[in-house]
């Protein structure tokens, strides 16, 4: 029961995430608020990453930075930049298509076998995610795309840090990404900042450390120590969760509100990604049964 309770709790975090990143924009500019949430990770993981550094052979380094730079640069800039111009609710929507997107760019890249079901489900999820995005002009429209683009950056690094994982522990592997995608993330941050302005809040200050301690550093132990014990399978249901989190606290906090676009929108992305989610788990308990 306790590893269940570590992975919803994970998935709970990374679900909220953008609500408490609307709240940490009263503070800084977007791309500084990335900075800050990782230069918290970042000096967590410092010391394991000085222990580590030198498990990685040197032909490795130029893929271990570029992967790095995928995993934090590229997909949270992105991600935080597009929030700027799009609601909490309709940023995490975007997320919520993260599992199936996965699929989608396997399928296409790696040529993985995808069913007809998959690509059925994919379908709905991508016309409730263009519903939600709008006619493509204005704010919202580039808030979205930015969002949805990171879950493709997303899908490549998933897949790659799999090969990292079966070489290096996951703290090792944590502690190297985190504290080279944040080095990297420096020029990028500070490049793509506006408003160097910055106001202190408790509310936003709060909401930084929300941030940074618990959806940066947080969530991964708690998904890390919950996956150890539960089938990787099962994983993903509690991964669809987060778009369900994201919208629950987006309107309760930010009151958000919801128009019938966006509720049909909603139900188009999560229901597929549920349906998903849940099938490998019901065919692993069928295996037994038909043995």
């Amino acid at each position: 029961m306790i590893p269940y309770l570590y992975v919803l709790a994970a998935a709970f975090l990374w679900g909220t995430s953008f609500v408490a990143g609307k709240m940490a924009f009263g503070v800084a500019d977007a791309p500084l608020i990335v900075l800050a949430r990782f230069a918290m990770a970042g000096l967590f993981w410092l010391p394991v990453f000085c222990r580590s550094v030198r498990s990685v052979p040197s032909s490795r380094w130029g893929a271990l930075l570029l992967l790095s730079f995928l995993m934090i640069p590229a997909t949270f800039l992105l991600q935080f930049m597009g929030l700027q111009y799009t609601s909490a609710t309709s940023a995490t929507l975007m997320i919520g298509f993260e599992p199936l997107m996965v699929m989608l760019v396997g399928w296409l890249i790696w040529r993985e076998q995808m069913t007809a079901l998959h690509l059925l489900l994919g379908t709905v999820a991508l016309a409730g995610v263009l519903l939600v995005m709008g006619w493509p002009s204005g704010a919202n429209f580039l808030g979205c795309l930015l969002v949805l683009l990171s879950t493709v950056v997303v899908a490549i690094w998933v897949r790659w840090s799999k090969i990292w994982m079966q070489s290096l522990s996951v703290n090792a592997f944590t502690a190297l990404t985190t504290v080279l995608g944040t080095v990297m993330l420096i020029p990028f941050a500070l490049f793509l900042t506006n408003d160097w302005q910055v106001n202190f809040s408790t509310q936003g200050a709060a909401a930084l450390l929300y941030l940074g301690v618990g959806c940066s550093l947080g969530a991964g132990w708690l998904w890390n120590m919950g996956m150890r014990s539960i089938p990787a399978n099962a994983g993903g249901m509690f991964l669809a969760l987060e778009p369900i989190f994201g919208v629950i606290f987006a309107v309760a906090l930010l009151y958000e509100p919801l128009g019938a676009t966006t509720l049909a929108g909603i139900g188009l992305v999560v229901i597929p990604v549920l349906v998903i989610s849940v099938l490998p788990v019901l065919q692993a308990r069928r295996l037994p049964e038909a043995c």
